[in-house]
């Protein structure tokens, strides 16, 4: 069936675009006006190319609004857990069976018998053996990070979580990535320079380590004398020689410390840019995130609009936190109630704020 008339305004139209002629393997079904399920938007792009196929939401792609469920899943095996208690190849595969049935998607990894995830073998300690340090972190199907399998089973006792795919988990899904030969001088929040973004997300696998600017290593590492906070001077925008739109003098050489020499040119230089950005406009919103500019903004929205006139990228979810001061780590914390669970910006989740501040102590 022709389901365009269905697409949804949250897709976007591909028609315009040039064909793909390569497409990742992550999976992430998408259902094509056409009624047919694709493993994610690239893959739909690069089959249907030249033709009218958009992507449109996905309850299209279902027996009661006539699709056939006609799919082009692959056999590439990163197995899901479905709500009827079934293990599914992948997440695409699944996407079918919702079609057909309304399966939907549990978690990544195997699903596991509930009345045997009580008996499952707890281990009471767990030792930092080679093997371990040699396989790197763990990714539980319920998206938190542990230091070994040992220790997920352990720490999640009798709740039936699994061991999945590194990519399914925020600090991990960068482990096993191919880094290109870009370089491109980056600094991270543990205080250590890097050849580029990817590098650092790589070699600190399992960790909280995310981009921040530039002069917080250098200054520590070399005494240098780059800005590190522009926070307390006025706005006074400029134009940069790279073509971005600066708060003021102190936040350009911040910025650009480090890198190429990028100086201040007139401001009419980057009226144009300037003007386009301010077409965007966010509504008031508190859902803090961390730019890789050290500053707080206070919706993505806002964040997307500093990204379009000084090409400021996302650091984490989350206010920005002070690295001048030293984190208080808790050695013990009181036991949890059931209400103090929170959600830290490295994706895990912590039965308390102590509990958070204690694992997490240093990053």
């Amino acid at each position: 069936p022709d389901l365009s008339a269905a697409g949804s305004s949250n897709f976007r139209t591909f028609r315009a675009l040039t064909c793909p002629t390569y497409c990742s393997k992550d999976v992430d079904p998408v259902c094509g006006s056409d009624g047919v399920i694709y493993k994610n938007e690239c893959d739909m792009r690069k089959r249907t190319c030249n033709r009218d196929i958009d992507a449109v939401d996905l309850d299209q792609c279902s027996v009661p609004n006539g699709s056939r469920c006609d799919h082009k899943c692959d056999k590439d095996k990163d197995l899901v857990c479905g709500t009827d208690g079934r293990t599914y190849l992948n997440k695409c595969f699944l996407q079918v069976e919702f079609c057909e049935r309304g399966i939907e998607f549990a978690h990544y990894g195997s699903c596991v018998n509930t009345s045997s995830s009580s008996q499952d073998y707890c281990p009471k300690s767990c030792s930092i053996s080679r093997s371990v340090l040699q396989n790197g972190p763990v990714c539980g199907s319920n998206g938190n990070v542990y230091p070994s399998e040992c220790e997920m089973k352990m720490k999640t006792c009798g709740q039936g979580v699994v061991s999945v795919h590194r990519r399914h988990c925020q600090t991990t899904k960068h482990c096993d990535s191919g880094c290109m030969r870009i370089s491109r001088l980056t600094c991270g929040s543990d205080g250590k320079l890097y050849n580029n973004g990817c590098q650092m997300l790589r070699k600190n696998c399992g960790k909280h380590v995310y981009d921040v600017p530039v002069p917080f290593c250098l200054n520590k590492l070399y005494r240098t004398d780059c800005p590190g906070d522009c926070s307390d001077q006025p706005e006074d925008l400029v134009c940069g020689s790279d073509g971005n739109v600066y708060r003021n003098d102190c936040e350009l050489k911040k910025m650009t410390c480090g890198y190429e020499l990028t100086i201040k040119v007139d401001m009419s230089l980057c009226m144009e840019k300037l003007g386009n950005c301010n077409k965007m406009t966010c509504p008031e919103a508190q859902e803090p995130v961390c730019g890789n500019d050290g500053m707080t903004y206070d919706s993505p929205c806002f964040l997307r609009k500093a990204t379009c006139t000084s090409g400021v990228q996302m650091a984490h979810e989350g206010p920005c936190a002070d690295l001048t001061k030293e984190d208080e780590c808790p050695q013990t914390c009181p036991e949890a109630k059931s209400d103090e669970f929170v959600c830290g910006s490295d994706g895990n989740a912590y039965s308390s704020e102590c509990e958070l501040k204690k694992e997490t102590c240093g990053q």
